[in-house]
């Protein structure tokens, strides 16, 4: 398991975390917030259980759609503390792990990172002069406790109503790739986008208001 060290000088008094992730964009939203961070590819397969038999131990609420953003973002950051106490990671003894899961929902279903630009496409049409739901889970384990707090941030997004030739123009760009919902609200996306209602740094991939009241919590060291 590979780490990668984010220390901003500015913020050499801050207490180092890990960070059980290795998005570009949650990378970004601690880099503004200057904390430094560990970055780690959380050792875990992101799957729903089939049935609450399933569930791993030490996650004790039912899987609704409302909540398995924060249910995955709870499993990565377990797994990501079981790695590291396994000796699977070598890193310094950073106390807090914070893990965080998007899921964007219309009516409903989950679209997750699209496959091909056909199908990113069609969940442009989806989105298309419509609003649809954005939930992120955030999950801040403590390896001297051996606890962790949890919650989701839901966000609505409306789309304006998209041309054929803005969405063939999108697609083209690329820029849907490994972006789930087929969409990256800090890139050039945003111009489609008529209104927001909830956590801009949600929709992103990491809820500052929520992570920022869950290091208070946690007595994170400012």
């Amino acid at each position: 398991m590979g780490t990668e060290n984010r220390q901003n000088k500015k913020s050499a008094a801050g207490e180092p975390i890990i960070l059980a992730s290795t998005s570009p964009r949650r990378k970004e939203i601690l880099e503004q917030l200057h904390i430094p961070f560990f970055s780690i590819a959380p050792p875990c397969d992101e799957k729903i259980p089939a049935s609450n038999k399933e569930i791993p131990a030490g996650i004790t609420y039912l899987i609704g759609i409302k909540k398995r953003a924060e249910y995955l973002a709870i499993l990565k950051a377990l797994s990501t503390a079981k790695a590291i106490e396994d000796g699977a990671c070598d890193i310094q003894k950073a106390r807090l792990i914070v893990a965080a899961d998007t899921l964007i929902v219309f009516r409903g279903k989950i679209y997750e990172k699209p496959k091909t630009k056909e199908e990113a496409l069609s969940f442009l049409s989806t989105f298309s002069g419509k609003t649809h739901k954005v939930y992120t889970g955030i999950a801040v384990y403590n390896r001297e406790t051996q606890t962790y707090i949890s919650c989701t941030s839901v966000s609505r997004v409306r789309f304006a109503r998209l041309s054929e030739e803005e969405k063939e123009c999108y697609i083209e760009s690329n820029e849907w790739c490994d972006a789930a919902g087929a969409y990256k609200i800090q890139g050039t996306a945003q111009r489609f986008i008529k209104r927001i209602a909830g956590s801009y740094s949600s929709i992103m991939g990491l809820p500052i208001f929520e992570f920022y009241e869950i290091l208070k919590r946690s007595g994170y060291r400012f």
